[in-house]
This record gives structure tokens, C-alpha cells and sequence, in this order.
């Protein structure tokens, strides 16, 4: 008799946990399947027991509009328990999408962690410090004794009157307590953000004197002024006013000087003078007149006093709408329109068109693509919980960028 008894216990095991979890692909959206709010996949947790949390949970949805999901599964094959459920809340998209309202609720029974995964709209509400203290004071007692079910009823007891507004003192201390020793409350220099910021502008900062020395070492003026060039771009100033301000400003001065410092003939040694924006036209081809006109390409000419040496120095903008011409070469090729056609519909593809043209050789070059058909969206029309019989609903869409925590019991 005892065999038999063994025999069928074994056979209950093997059932209970026939489900190998691998991803979260394995686990299916209870939301979808039978249109409620507890995936136990592997029999974790007794039938009526899952009945009960199912229906709490609805309570709280329906008179808060938070959406929460529990999750319970023996095991996830080695899985990060915190990383597999922050995938698996935004896989399943649990919230609403507008407030991101949702709360994952997740035992692994394996590694006995408990893992609470909280919207961005939902953390502003019930903290990580809170999530921690609802699983040490409220659940873990009873998963220590095997009854998971009975420690996610007591768990959404207090999540409820944190969501309802009426905390437990328990919970309001820790959140104290939790806040007190936060980085939010510490001197700026020593914050995480002002650590990762000092060590980007140390990096670039490294990387400007490096480029500075080596101009030491450069006789040649114009690619002293192109190695410095990228280092003035208005980006660092703004994103990193010290030192970059005043780097700006010093890069300025080094750079106007040499771009006008006087030149000497390489033929005959003879100084040379730089003449201005319209004295230089006569020594430039058409398309570097061009060039100049729309603002792509900036161009010097030095000359010796009988112009018996010539020297044309280019400074390119970077930042420009025009391109090399495949036909000329000179830059100053670019989009005139990229404009519809044909719309797109749900039924058939559209399509669009680009003309491109050249100011200096006036070439020009007409384009069509395919623009692809509209789709129509799969997510169901409400976002949200339906309060009808059967499966097919979802949840609302929201997600997490990582609030919550993890820990084991």
C-alpha cells in the first residue's frame, strides 16, 4: 500500500511540474487565457487558493485601477528572477498604458525569491522600500511553511491599503526609514549621477588636452585648426559647461589665430596675404563659388604680393544639408522634397518620392519607393481590464523601467 501511495505521489509530482519554464515565452498571460490575473502554470499554488487571489485582485483593479499580476512557478532554469520578471512585465504589458499603473507579484519556489516588479506610475505610489517590507512582514512566514497562496492574500492586503491610501505604520516606517538613506538625500558630489557625470567630462577633458598637446607638434596651421575643430562643437559647453565653457572660448581664439596667422610662399618664401570674399572669387573654380554661396564650404586664398603662389585652404560645415554631387563633386547636392504619392492603406502599399538637385551643375535625380501598408493594431480596443466572461482580454499596455524588488525567504 505504502508503494502505491509513493507510486501515485510521484506521479503528482511529475505533473505538478511538467511545465519547464525555460523563458518567458512559457508562460502564457493568464489575461489571454482565461481572462484572469494569476499565472500558475506548474500547480504551485492550490486551485482555490489561485480562485481567491484572483478575485482580490479584481477587487483592487476595479476600485483602484491598479493591475496587478502574480505569478507562481517551481522554478525558471536559472533564470535572474528580477531580470525574468521585469521582461515578463513588459512582455505582458501590465498597467495601464497612459499611468503604467501595473504590479507584478512573483514566487520562485526553487530558489524561494519573491520578486515584486512595479510600473513607473505605480512606484510614485507603493515604493521598492515597500514591496520589501509587504514580502518581510507580511508573506514570507507562510511561504517559509509551504503556503504560498495564503502569503500573496495577506501580501495584497497591504498592497491594497497602500494603493486605497491607508498604509500600515509598518509600511510608512520603512518607507522613512528607506528615504532617510537614500541617495537622493545626499550631497550631490557624492550621488551616483555626479560620479558618472564626472567621469564622462574627465574623459572628454583627457581626450581635449591630448588633441591640445599634439598642435604643439603641428607646424602645419590648417590641420592644427581641424584637429581642434571637433573639440568647439556647441554640444559640450551645453551638456558640460565646466570646463568645456571655457574651453570653447580658448578653442576660439586658437583657432581664429591660426586660420589668420600670415602665411610664407613654400616656393619662393614670400609672405602672403589673405584676401576677402570678393577678391578670392577670381581664384576660385565655379563650383567652390558655389560651395561658398550656400554656406557648405568656406574657402581662404593666400597670394604673394606679384600672385605668383596661390594657396586655397578649405573649411567644410559640417553641419549642412548638402552633399558631394555625384556628378560634379562639389557639395552642393541636395534633397529638394521627399513627399507621398500615393497614401498607404490597409489594403494596398503607397508610394512616395525624392527629388534631389545640384546648385552648382544642376543635376537632378527623381526617385520613387514603396511606402508599406497600414497594419492595424492587435492590442484590444478598451487597454484595459474587461469586466466580461472569457478569455481574449489582455492587459492595458503599461511597462517598467525597473522599480520593484527582489529577495529571498
Amino acid at each position: 500500500m505504502k508503494l502505491f501511495v509513493l507510486f501515485i505521489s510521484s506521479l503528482l509530482s511529475i505533473s505538478l511540474f511538467s511545465q519547464t519554464i525555460y523563458s518567458i515565452d512559457d508562460i502564457q498571460n493568464p489575461r489571454e487565457v482565461n481572462n484572469n490575473w494569476v499565472a500558475n502554470p506548474q500547480n504551485v499554488l492550490n486551485p482555490n487558493l489561485v480562485q481567491q487571489i484572483d478575485q482580490k485582485v479584481k477587487e483592487i483593479e476595479q476600485e483602484t485601477g491598479y493591475e496587478i499580476a502574480v505569478v507562481a512557478v517551481n522554478s525558471i532554469n536559472g533564470n535572474v528572477e528580477y531580470d525574468f520578471g521585469l521582461d515578463l512585465f513588459n512582455k505582458w504589458g501590465i498597467g495601464k498604458k497612459e499611468s503604467n499603473n501595473g504590479l507584478l507579484i512573483m514566487l520562485v519556489i526553487e530558489t524561494r525569491n519573491l520578486t515584486f516588479i512595479t510600473g513607473s506610475g505605480t512606484e510614485l505610489i507603493l515604493s521598492d522600500a515597500m514591496t520589501y517590507e509587504i514580502g518581510e512582514q507580511k508573506m514570507k512566514a507562510d511561504f517559509r511553511n509551504g503556503d504560498y497562496g495564503l502569503g500573496i492574500l495577506n501580501g495584497l492586503d497591504d498592497i491594497k491599503s497602500v494603493f486605497t491610501g491607508n498604509p500600515s505604520s509598518y509600511i510608512t516606517q520603512a518607507t522613512t526609514n528607506y528615504s532617510s538613506n537614500d541617495s537622493n538625500n545626499l550631497p550631490f558630489y557624492k550621488t551616483q549621477f555626479f560620479k558618472i557625470y564626472f567621469s564622462i567630462v574627465g574623459f572628454f577633458f583627457i581626450v581635449y588636452l591630448i588633441l591640445l598637446l599634439t598642435t604643439v607638434f603641428i607646424k602645419n596651421l590648417h590641420k592644427k585648426y581641424h584637429l581642434l575643430k571637433g573639440t568647439n562643437l556647441l554640444i559640450f559647453p551645453i551638456l558640460m559647461p565646466i570646463p568645456f565653457v571655457l574651453i570653447y572660448f580658448v578653442n576660439k581664439q586658437l583657432m581664429n589665430r591660426w586660420r589668420n596667422t600670415t602665411r610664407f610662399s613654400k616656393l619662393n618664401g614670400e609672405i602672403m596675404h589673405k584676401l576677402d570674399e570678393v577678391e578670392e572669387d577670381d581664384y576660385l573654380s565655379d563650383g567652390q563659388v558655389t560651395e561658398e554661396t550656400v554656406k557648405s564650404i568656406d574657402y581662404d586664398v593666400w597670394v604673394t604680393l606679384n600672385h605668383d603662389d596661390i594657396l586655397i585652404l578649405k573649411y567644410a560645415d559640417w553641419f549642412t544639408k548638402y552633399k558631394k554631387c555625384p556628378s560634379c563633386s562639389y557639395k552642393t547636392y541636395f534633397k529638394e522634397y521627399d513627399k507621398t504619392i500615393i497614401s498607404a492603406t490597409y489594403t494596398s502599399s503607397g508610394t512616395g518620392e525624392k527629388k534631389y538637385y545640384c546648385d552648382n551643375c544642376g543635376q537632378e535625380k527623381i526617385t520613387t519607393y514603396s511606402i508599406p501598408r497600414l497594419t492595424r493594431s492587435s492590442s484590444s480596443s478598451s487597454g484595459g481590464y474587461s469586466s466580461g466572461g472569457g478569455g481574449g482580454s489582455s492587459f492595458g499596455g503599461g511597462s517598467s523601467s525597473g522599480g520593484g524588488s527582489s529577495s529571498s525567504w
